[in-house]
């Protein structure tokens, strides 16, 4: 059901609160960081009016989103300061998930913006020496 309400969502919409949902998911994690729930020896969750959930979850929508709200604003492919820029952009969230201790979530934000990379156009040698890294 969810997937056929999203799909009727038009893609200029997407665009439109991508910029939103990426500062409301860093907000969101800064709060995990000052003020979030510890389960199993873990900082990850955020209680807001009695509601328990984790914003790292965010991430999964909020990275390619912004990172691909990024690259089509010029619409060539990713290159030099806008590359740093992208990688800029996962970094932040991407921080703030591992600080949680959360690695996997850490790295499959960095996976998502190399995906939305490789369908921008990058080449996938300049993707493999980022998994090299």
């Amino acid at each position: 059901m969810c997937v056929v309400i999203m799909a009727s969502i038009p893609a200029r919409q997407y665009r439109r609160v991508s910029p939103y949902l990426y500062l409301l998911t860093i907000l969101l994690l800064i709060g995990v960081v000052l003020a979030g729930d510890s389960s199993n020896g873990s900082q990850r969750w955020l209680s807001i009016a009695g509601f328990r959930f984790q914003p790292s979850e965010l991430v999964k929508l909020a990275i390619p989103m912004m990172v691909a709200w990024f690259i089509q604003r010029e619409g060539t492919r990713p290159t030099g300061i806008r590359l740093l820029v992208a990688i800029l952009m996962t970094a932040i969230p991407a921080g703030l998930i591992f600080v949680q201790p959360d690695l996997d979530g850490a790295i499959f934000g960095i996976i998502y913006m190399l995906f939305v990379l490789y369908f921008a156009g990058m080449s996938w040698k300049i993707i493999g020496g980022f998994v090299a890294l």
